[in-house]
Protein backbone atom coordinates (compact mmCIF):
# COMPACT_ATOMS: atom_id res chain seq x y z
CA UNK A 1 0.00 0.00 0.00
CA UNK A 2 1.11 3.32 -0.43
CA UNK A 3 0.18 6.87 0.97
CA UNK A 4 1.17 10.06 -0.45
CA UNK A 5 0.14 13.52 0.52
CA UNK A 6 -2.05 15.54 -1.40
CA UNK A 7 0.53 17.60 -3.21
CA UNK A 8 2.38 17.49 -5.89
CA UNK A 9 5.39 16.12 -4.66
CA UNK A 10 3.49 13.00 -3.00
CA UNK A 11 1.69 12.69 -5.77
CA UNK A 12 5.17 12.18 -8.20
CA UNK A 13 7.06 10.15 -5.56
CA UNK A 14 3.46 7.74 -5.53
CA UNK A 15 4.21 7.27 -9.26
CA UNK A 16 8.07 6.34 -8.86
CA UNK A 17 7.43 4.36 -6.29
CA UNK A 18 4.69 2.59 -8.09
CA UNK A 19 6.68 1.81 -11.12
CA UNK A 20 9.86 1.10 -9.42
CA UNK A 21 8.07 -1.43 -7.43
CA UNK A 22 6.10 -3.12 -10.13
CA UNK A 23 8.89 -3.71 -12.17
CA UNK A 24 10.66 -5.72 -9.63
CA UNK A 25 7.60 -7.57 -9.27
CA UNK A 26 5.80 -6.20 -6.77
CA UNK A 27 1.57 -5.26 -6.83
CA UNK A 28 -0.06 -2.18 -5.31
CA UNK A 29 -2.86 -3.47 -3.41
CA UNK A 30 -4.10 0.10 -2.48
CA UNK A 31 -3.30 3.90 -2.67
CA UNK A 32 -4.20 6.87 0.01
CA UNK A 33 -4.19 9.99 -1.58
CA UNK A 34 -4.13 11.59 2.29
CA UNK A 35 -5.54 15.19 2.65
CA UNK A 36 -5.36 16.45 6.19
CA UNK A 37 -8.24 18.71 6.13
CA UNK A 38 -10.93 15.20 6.26
CA UNK A 39 -11.15 12.84 8.41
CA UNK A 40 -7.32 10.87 9.13
CA UNK A 41 -9.44 7.85 10.55
CA UNK A 42 -12.17 7.21 8.24
CA UNK A 43 -9.10 7.70 5.77
CA UNK A 44 -6.98 5.28 6.35
CA UNK A 45 -9.92 2.38 7.48
CA UNK A 46 -10.87 2.88 4.25
CA UNK A 47 -7.21 2.22 2.80
CA UNK A 48 -6.94 -0.95 4.97
CA UNK A 49 -9.83 -2.44 4.29
CA UNK A 50 -9.07 -2.62 0.71
CA UNK A 51 -6.63 -5.31 2.57
CA UNK A 52 -9.27 -8.35 1.89
CA UNK A 53 -7.35 -10.31 4.90
CA UNK A 54 -7.92 -6.90 7.64
CA UNK A 55 -11.46 -6.53 6.20
CA UNK A 56 -12.11 -10.03 6.80
CA UNK A 57 -11.01 -9.71 10.34
CA UNK A 58 -11.06 -6.35 11.53
CA UNK A 59 -13.90 -5.10 13.78
CA UNK A 60 -16.75 -3.10 12.45
CA UNK A 61 -15.50 -0.16 14.99
CA UNK A 62 -12.25 0.67 16.19
CA UNK A 63 -11.26 1.31 19.83
CA UNK A 64 -7.54 2.55 21.14
CA UNK A 65 -6.18 -0.27 23.15
CA UNK A 66 -8.48 -3.02 22.13
CA UNK A 67 -6.87 -6.09 21.31
CA UNK A 68 -7.91 -7.77 18.48
CA UNK A 69 -6.00 -10.96 15.95
CA UNK A 70 -6.71 -8.43 12.43
CA UNK A 71 -4.62 -10.33 10.18
CA UNK A 72 -3.54 -9.03 6.83
CA UNK A 73 -1.92 -9.65 3.15
CA UNK A 74 0.05 -6.19 3.26
CA UNK A 75 3.60 -6.93 3.30
CA UNK A 76 4.59 -3.22 3.61
CA UNK A 77 2.66 0.41 4.11
CA UNK A 78 5.07 2.87 2.31
CA UNK A 79 4.51 6.72 3.00
CA UNK A 80 5.49 9.81 0.62
CA UNK A 81 4.47 12.04 2.91
CA UNK A 82 5.69 15.16 5.06
CA UNK A 83 6.58 14.90 8.66
CA UNK A 84 3.15 16.90 9.61
CA UNK A 85 1.21 14.79 7.47
CA UNK A 86 3.05 10.83 8.96
CA UNK A 87 2.59 12.29 12.15
CA UNK A 88 -1.24 11.84 11.74
CA UNK A 89 -1.50 8.74 9.74
CA UNK A 90 0.80 6.75 11.88
CA UNK A 91 -1.52 6.86 14.84
CA UNK A 92 -4.04 5.83 12.61
CA UNK A 93 -2.39 2.94 11.64
CA UNK A 94 -2.18 1.63 14.94
CA UNK A 95 -5.37 2.92 16.10
CA UNK A 96 -6.97 0.15 13.45
CA UNK A 97 -4.60 -3.09 14.04
CA UNK A 98 -2.50 -2.20 11.47
CA UNK A 99 0.83 -1.68 13.54
CA UNK A 100 2.24 -4.81 12.90
CA UNK A 101 2.81 -3.80 9.15
CA UNK A 102 6.07 -2.29 8.37
CA UNK A 103 5.96 1.53 7.51
CA UNK A 104 8.73 2.38 5.09
CA UNK A 105 8.90 6.45 4.03
CA UNK A 106 11.25 9.01 2.21
CA UNK A 107 13.05 11.30 3.59
CA UNK A 108 10.60 14.00 3.82
CA UNK A 109 9.30 12.13 7.07
CA UNK A 110 12.20 13.58 9.01
CA UNK A 111 12.95 17.38 9.58
CA UNK A 112 16.60 17.28 10.38
CA UNK A 113 16.68 18.18 13.74
CA UNK A 114 16.04 15.11 15.99
CA UNK A 115 12.23 16.22 18.76
CA UNK A 116 11.81 13.01 20.71
CA UNK A 117 9.00 15.05 21.80
CA UNK A 118 7.72 15.97 18.70
CA UNK A 119 8.31 12.84 16.26
CA UNK A 120 6.99 10.41 19.54
CA UNK A 121 4.11 9.17 17.07
CA UNK A 122 6.21 8.97 13.86
CA UNK A 123 7.61 5.33 16.12
CA UNK A 124 8.28 2.42 14.41
CA UNK A 125 8.72 4.06 10.52
CA UNK A 126 12.01 3.76 8.79
CA UNK A 127 13.25 5.71 6.27
CA UNK A 128 16.10 6.23 4.02
CA UNK A 129 17.71 9.90 4.00
CA UNK A 130 21.51 11.73 3.44
CA UNK A 131 24.00 10.29 6.57
CA UNK A 132 25.04 13.96 6.96
CA UNK A 133 21.84 13.92 8.64
CA UNK A 134 21.17 10.44 10.54
CA UNK A 135 24.96 9.33 11.07
CA UNK A 136 27.16 10.20 13.80
CA UNK A 137 28.63 14.03 12.60
CA UNK A 138 31.80 13.90 10.30
CA UNK A 139 34.67 15.93 10.81
CA UNK A 140 33.38 18.35 7.81
CA UNK A 141 29.84 18.90 9.67
CA UNK A 142 31.75 19.21 12.97
CA UNK A 143 33.44 22.27 11.64
CA UNK A 144 30.30 23.68 9.78
CA UNK A 145 28.55 23.42 12.93
CA UNK A 146 30.84 26.17 14.72
CA UNK A 147 31.17 28.45 11.53
CA UNK A 148 27.30 28.27 10.31
CA UNK A 149 23.57 28.39 12.09
CA UNK A 150 22.19 26.79 9.02
CA UNK A 151 23.72 23.24 9.15
CA UNK A 152 21.30 21.39 10.43
CA UNK A 153 18.07 23.18 7.90
CA UNK A 154 17.69 22.37 4.53
CA UNK A 155 20.37 23.88 3.02
CA UNK A 156 23.01 21.53 5.06
CA UNK A 157 22.38 19.42 2.21
CA UNK A 158 24.03 21.32 -0.23
CA UNK A 159 26.73 21.94 2.44
CA UNK A 160 26.82 17.74 2.00
CA UNK A 161 26.36 17.80 -1.83
CA UNK A 162 29.71 19.97 -1.83
CA UNK A 163 31.72 18.16 0.42
CA UNK A 164 31.20 15.27 -1.69
CA UNK A 165 31.69 17.07 -4.46
CA UNK A 166 35.43 17.59 -3.34
CA UNK A 167 35.86 14.29 -2.02
CA UNK A 168 34.73 12.62 -5.40
CA UNK A 169 37.48 14.71 -6.80
CA UNK A 170 40.41 13.51 -4.90
CA UNK A 171 39.20 10.23 -5.52
CA UNK A 172 37.75 9.84 -8.95
CA UNK A 173 40.89 7.41 -10.21
CA UNK A 174 40.27 4.97 -7.61
CA UNK A 175 36.36 5.28 -8.40
CA UNK A 176 37.25 4.79 -12.23
CA UNK A 177 39.75 2.43 -12.25
CA UNK A 178 38.69 0.16 -9.03
CA UNK A 179 35.15 0.31 -8.99
CA UNK A 180 35.77 1.19 -5.86
CA UNK A 181 33.01 2.59 -3.60
CA UNK A 182 33.35 5.82 -0.58
CA UNK A 183 31.36 6.73 1.72
CA UNK A 184 30.23 10.53 1.89
CA UNK A 185 27.95 13.13 3.28
CA UNK A 186 24.98 12.14 1.00
CA UNK A 187 25.54 8.36 0.43
CA UNK A 188 27.86 5.78 -0.41
CA UNK A 189 29.08 6.78 -3.68
CA UNK A 190 30.03 4.35 -6.72
CA UNK A 191 30.47 4.95 -10.60
CA UNK A 192 27.61 3.35 -12.54
CA UNK A 193 27.79 2.05 -16.29
CA UNK A 194 26.83 5.23 -17.48
CA UNK A 195 29.55 7.19 -16.17
CA UNK A 196 27.41 9.11 -13.54
CA UNK A 197 27.82 8.79 -9.75
CA UNK A 198 25.56 6.61 -8.40
CA UNK A 199 24.73 6.96 -4.37
CA UNK A 200 22.76 4.64 -1.93
CA UNK A 201 21.23 5.96 1.38
CA UNK A 202 21.44 5.04 4.55
CA UNK A 203 18.77 3.72 6.55
CA UNK A 204 17.12 4.71 10.19
CA UNK A 205 14.06 4.22 12.39
CA UNK A 206 12.28 6.17 14.66
CA UNK A 207 13.10 4.78 18.03
CA UNK A 208 11.38 7.05 21.04
CA UNK A 209 11.01 9.79 18.48
CA UNK A 210 14.34 10.19 17.32
CA UNK A 211 15.88 8.55 14.44
CA UNK A 212 18.06 5.94 15.19
CA UNK A 213 20.80 4.38 12.06
CA UNK A 214 20.15 1.05 10.71
CA UNK A 215 23.91 -0.37 10.41
CA UNK A 216 22.52 -4.06 9.34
Amino acid sequence: MIIHSDTRSGQRFEQLIREEYQQRGGSITATLNFKASQSNSEQVRGLLLQDPEIARTMPSRSRSGMSVNVQHETDVIFMATDAADARLIRPMLMYHFAGAIPVMATSQVYEGNASASRDTDLNGITFVDLPWRIAEPSSIRLTLLELRENTDTDIGRLYALGADAYLISQNLPQLINQGSTINGETGSLKLGPNRRINRALVWAKFVNGEPQLITE
